[in-house]
């Protein structure tokens, strides 16, 4: 039992040992490249090793990913209220004319409803605006 727990720390430290950073690999393949193609190889020094962006990819990055989430929420529900709104236009439409009592309270009706889904869409699109804007500086 103490043997097989050994072996295994053993494993394990030399696992976390031989990980190497992005930095590493990079150096190591240049390195491998440049004595396959370099004339006089022993001149080469490299100066600095940095790994550029274009090795990172924004599906994999948490920030873009909460940041694509909230914004997809507000736009989904914004258009939710913009939805909502059209369809009160259309009964503020129906009603506009209508000077029965039940017509204007029916007018009425779809105007506090017009009003209220359109503030909540503004609401929702400025929330937008916000989540935006510290993307784009």
């Amino acid at each position: 039992m103490k043997n097989s727990l050994l072996l295994f720390l053993v494993f394990i430290i030399l696992t976390l040992v031989s990980c190497q950073s992005k930095e590493e690999k990079a150096a190591k393949l240049i390195k491998e490249e440049m004595y396959k193609t370099l004339y006089d190889f022993s001149s080469y020094e490299p100066i600095e090793t940095t790994i550029d962006s274009a090795f990172t990819s924004i599906y994999r990055d948490s920030t873009i990913l909460v940041y694509a989430y909230l914004m997809n929420e507000a736009l989904e529900k914004a258009n939710e209220y913009l939805d909502n709104t059209k369809d009160a236009q259309s009964s503020l439409e129906i009603w506009a004319g209508s000077y029965s009592g039940y017509g204007l309270s029916q007018y009425n009706k779809a105007k506090e409803e017009f009003t209220s889904n359109l503030d909540k869409a503004q609401e929702y699109m400025n929330e937008l605006r916000n989540i935006l804007t510290p993307i784009k500086s």
